[in-house]
């Protein structure tokens, strides 16, 4: 699920004069042009999945990865991208560092089973 607090998104959206859509991830509810989206936080799945499943743990995907949205940009640095992408892997499981990545993965384990 994407995740709370996006840092890269933030700077970017800064750096290209769209202050709104930079802090869209702050709020528990977004808007984007026809649907709102909803960003939240482990604690709050982890809630609404209780009585079905056990909430075990979180990791972040893409806290030093760029977005999709600069892809093209990024291939044209793969060395770069292959550094980031492995280091990603490490850092997502950083508790101070995990929340600031664009997605987020949940792990949960099915009760009574």
């Amino acid at each position: 699920m994407s995740g709370p607090f996006g840092p890269l998104e933030i700077a970017w959206y800064l750096a290209h004069g769209n202050p709104r859509k930079s802090v869209r991830r702050l709020k528990s509810v977004g808007s984007g042009d026809d649907v709102q989206v909803h960003y939240p936080s482990p604690k709050t799945m982890a809630r609404l999945f209780a009585s079905e499943f056990r909430f075990g743990e979180w990791s972040g995907i893409g806290v030093v990865l760029p977005p999709a949205y600069l892809e093209a940009w990024a291939r044209r640095f793969p060395r770069v991208l292959d550094w980031r992408a492995r280091a990603d892997g490490r850092l997502g499981r950083v508790p101070a560092l995990r929340g600031m990545a664009g997605h987020i993965m949940l792990h949960f384990e099915r009760l009574g089973t």
